[in-house]
């Protein structure tokens, strides 16, 4: 049995994580990912790329994404402590750091993309996903789209 596929990482954070063949937890068999405009721990960014971690397409970095903290279960809200809530705070390296035209802005580029014909319904699905960030926000906020799955408010 053989494992491949050629994924292609944009826009994105890889962040503590753990496992993997890679100081990133990113497990490559063959072919690696492509990676560009993301934050990969471990990856040395793209001015010492890391090979093991995939091929570095360029505007890649190695550094703290300085996420907001974590939710507590018990308390029902947000605590500012790290591990687990993913938005982005002031100062973070991904707030304008994505690239736009990597960003698939409505169905018809992702039909186009995948080379498939979608149904009216799929797309009124996809076009609503891709308004907004994981959090229900308007997806490009500033001069442009963000790193990761939120867009700092």
């Amino acid at each position: 049995n053989t494992f491949s596929s050629s994924p292609e990482i944009r826009n994105s954070i890889i962040w503590g994580n753990i496992g993997g063949g890679s100081p990133s937890g990113i497990s490559n068999d063959s072919p690696t990912p492509v990676i560009s405009y993301s934050i990969v721990e471990g990856s040395g960014g793209s001015g010492s790329w890391v090979p093991a971690t995939g091929t570095d397409e360029g505007n890649n970095w190695d550094t703290d994404p300085v996420f907001a903290g974590w939710i507590d279960p018990s308390s029902g809200g947000w605590t500012a402590t790290s591990g687990g809530d993913y938005r982005l705070t002031t100062g973070s390296p991904a707030i304008d750091a994505g690239d736009d035209t990597l960003y698939p802005a409505d169905a018809d580029v992702v039909e186009t993309l995948a080379g498939i014909t979608l149904s009216a319904e799929a797309k009124a699905a996809i076009n609503a996903a891709l308004a907004n960030d994981l959090g229900g926000s308007t997806r490009i906020q500033g001069v442009a789209i963000d790193m990761g799955a939120y867009e700092k408010q």
